[in-house]
């Protein structure tokens, strides 16, 4: 009887354990632990584009009562998306078709810059703990000897990224209104990811209608839609809950709609993180590095 105690015993030693070690193994994958202590180079992509002589200005007067999101007042392309020089618009390049913009193993380093406080750093940190929980994509801090990282800084004007990803580090700009908006943050991750705004798809026109008359003199660029040499929907119907849709009111000079919905009847609700569908196209764009199954949200 003693001897089958103590088997019980140590049997139920074993399992503790065995159950302790699954819950930090599975923990310490998905989560997001610290910050990296080796220090990177400045990136060799460094903001080279102009941005809007009023984008402080137009920061400063936002209020989410606008009807729009902070980053769409950023001064850059589009509003967010920031060329790093004058031959690389997004006319020529491939956009997230090409998989040299791919972030390999779909994994991506990060490194703060020192501007940045705790409570915001958590926030950030929090957003890419989004992606771990919902993608394949998974984020790590930089290591000495990584030739890719994204470079996190507050010191510059607006909330932009590069889309997809370069060679010897590049930059996110977020500023603590950008950091307070968790939705903001998850949308230029998206970028870096190598996603476009969901308004120029190929196939926009059947979803949306652009009214020209209410655009910004100047900012029609930011309308034109894209075609299918460029971008991919990879499979995922046209997604008017995406974090990278445009609001209704974006580059509005009378405070009217830039674009009228044509298959939903209720205005585009706030963004608060990622879609379904954005799930879906991550998973889809980084299988072959992810080694997952694909579901099709539509199935």
């Amino acid at each position: 009887m003693k001897f089958s105690e103590n088997k019980l015993l140590m049997l139920r030693s074993k399992m503790i354990f065995l159950f302790v070690f699954l819950v930090i193994t599975i923990s310490s994958e998905a989560s997001i632990l610290k910050i990296s202590e080796t220090e990177p180079l400045e990136p060799r992509y460094y903001p080279q584009m102009l941005q809007d002589p009023n984008t402080a200005e137009n920061l400063q007067k936002w209020t989410p009562e606008d009807g729009t999101n902070i980053w769409e007042h950023s001064g850059l392309l589009e509003g967010d998306i920031m060329v790093e020089a004058e031959t690389d618009t997004i006319s020529n390049r491939n956009g997230i078709l090409s998989e040299s913009k791919y972030w390999p193993n779909a994994t991506v380093p990060y490194f703060f810059r020192p501007t940045f406080i705790d409570e915001d750093v958590n926030r950030i940190l929090d957003a890419m703990q989004e992606f771990h929980n919902k993608t394949c994509i998974r984020f790590r801090p930089y290591k000495k000897g990584d030739r890719y990282w994204i470079d996190f800084h507050s010191d510059k004007e607006g909330c932009w990224s590069i889309v997809g990803m370069k060679e010897g580090g590049q930059i996110i700009n977020l500023l603590p209104t950008c950091i307070a908006r968790h939705y903001s943050i998850v949308h230029e991750l998206m970028h870096t990811l190598g996603f476009y705004h969901q308004h120029m798809a190929p196939d926009r026109d059947e979803y949306i209608k652009i009214q020209w008359e209410n655009i910004v003199e100047g900012k029609e660029k930011a309308f034109t839609k894209k075609n299918g040499m460029q971008v991919s929907q990879f499979g995922v119907p046209y997604d008017y809950d995406s974090v990278m849709h445009y609001s209704q009111k974006m580059f509005s000079k009378n405070g009217k709609n830039t674009f009228e919905l044509l298959k939903r009847d209720e205005p585009l609700a706030p963004r608060t993180g990622l879609s379904d569908g954005d799930v879906q196209k991550i998973n889809t764009m980084y299988k072959d590095s992810c080694n997952i199954n694909i579901v099709n949200i539509t199935d």
